[in-house]
């Protein structure tokens, strides 16, 4: 984690090593550092929040829609 605050520090944008998922908690932090070294108000990460929210819900009901349903007898 310190590498990658390092690297915010220095101004670069750090997900995750290429080819690697990003530990959520360290995304997490990640995009907290860009908020408050942008400058964002409380307001403004509540905003954040919300679009992430509602993006997950939006595409988990495009996965229900598009998902049929099936039995399988084993």
């Amino acid at each position: 984690m310190n590498e990658i605050v390092e690297l915010l520090e220095q101004g670069e944008t750090v997900v995750a090593k290429m080819g690697e998922k990003a530990d959520p908690q360290e995304l997490a932090a990640a995009v907290l550092h860009y908020c408050e070294a942008a400058g964002y108000t409380i307001s403004e990460v509540d905003a954040l929040e919300l679009a992430i929210s509602m993006a997950r819900v939006n595409n988990t009901r495009k996965s229900q829609r598009e998902t049929r349903f099936a039995v399988n007898a084993e």
